[in-house]
């Protein structure tokens, strides 16, 4: 009992704290959305990008692109289970699910700016080179191009920014301290 004045303590947090399990169910779902894009992504590669519209044979033309789709697509195969792997981690407390979430975390944000700085430009150079002519007195729409690169600017800039707080989330100490009570040291 506490008289006026003295200080009180919370009672201890037992459980999984409600942002540590809303991170565990983003990261699995992530995961999943990465799978479920496999089939989509092989339509792509094995038709030499047709399938994507009228610059997809010109985007696959490309040696950069190319070689970046090639090493993304295992790459984020890969990521695909990681992140359900971490997720699932997460949800059980395993000090290792919360280091390989800090893990694609990071990774995610370097691999934004990468995308950005590397295969924005090339995107947009072969786009607007391979985009068949307007049929005469049809508007000019060469103007949207920057709005392209502002578009995915500001992307980047919302996807840095959800990364950061979920690293804030992540090293909370009610966070950090959940896997304590479990007998894991994060």
């Amino acid at each position: 009992m506490a008289y006026a004045g003295q200080a009180t303590q919370a009672p201890p947090q037992s459980g999984r704290p409600s942002t540590l399990t809303a991170i565990a169910v983003l990261a699995i779902a992530m995961g999943a959305l990465g799978l479920l894009s496999l089939p989509l992504s092989i339509l792509y590669m094995a038709t030499g990008w047709k399938a994507a519209g009228p610059a997809g044979p010109a985007l696959w033309a490309n040696e950069t692109f190319r070689v970046y789709t090639l090493v993304s697509f295992p790459l984020g195969t890969v990521l695909s289970v990681l992140y359900i792997v971490a997720g699932v981690g997460l949800l059980r407390l395993r000090p290792w699910a919360w280091g390989l979430t800090i893990g694609l975390i990071v990774f995610a944000m370097l691999s934004q700016v990468i995308n950005a700085c590397v295969m924005l430009p090339q995107m947009g150079t072969l786009l607007s080179a391979s985009m068949p002519p307007m049929p005469q007195g049809a508007p000019d729409l060469s103007f949207m191009l920057p709005f392209m690169y502002v578009g995915v600017g500001i992307g980047v800039l919302i996807g840095l920014a959800v990364m950061t707080i979920l690293l804030v989330l992540l090293t909370r100490p009610n966070v950090r301290g959940a896997f304590r009570r479990a007998g894991q040291h994060p």
